[in-house]
């Protein structure tokens, strides 16, 4: 049977891709570094159906099973230059590294995109209708 929420992919990461994941894992949870070694065997096996940028990993060629608890390692958000609020979190499956989901927190925007890192606030942080970059902090700045 056919997914529906997702459509098959089999590619390396982008740069901009793999710069999002290792600053998640650099910026997340105390388990988060233990998925650092993921990154050199990490290709993205299947891809969001809605349009947005979400993506699922494989790990040396293996994706972790559909229906197991996922595990949040890192959990951030960001306002578009439009006053939008959108969301992004890294999360591993089956002691695997296992993708990011990125979304719309307000129902605004289709999240087609990726962040800036410089954007990235901890997610609950951003007060809505505060101005882009209105309290940036240089320690999570790359």
């Amino acid at each position: 049977m056919t997914s529906i929420t997702s459509i098959p992919d089999d590619r390396d990461l982008t740069a901009k891709e793999r710069l999002l994941v290792e600053w998640l894992l650099d910026h997340g949870s105390a388990d988060a570094n233990h998925y650092r070694s993921h990154l050199d065997e990490v290709r993205v096996a299947t891809r969001c159906y809605c349009g947005c940028a979400s993506v699922d990993f494989a790990i040396d060629g293996v994706v972790p099973k559909k229906g197991e608890p996922i595990s949040v390692l890192s959990d951030y958000e960001w306002v578009d230059s439009d006053g939008r609020l959108f969301g992004v979190f890294l999360f591993a499956k089956c002691d695997l590294l296992a993708g990011f989901e990125i979304w719309s927190q307000d129902g605004l925007a289709t999240a087609d995109y990726l962040p800036e890192l410089a954007d990235l606030r901890p997610i609950g942080t951003t007060n809505i209708g505060e101005p882009k970059n209105a309290h940036e902090s240089p320690s999570r700045a790359i």
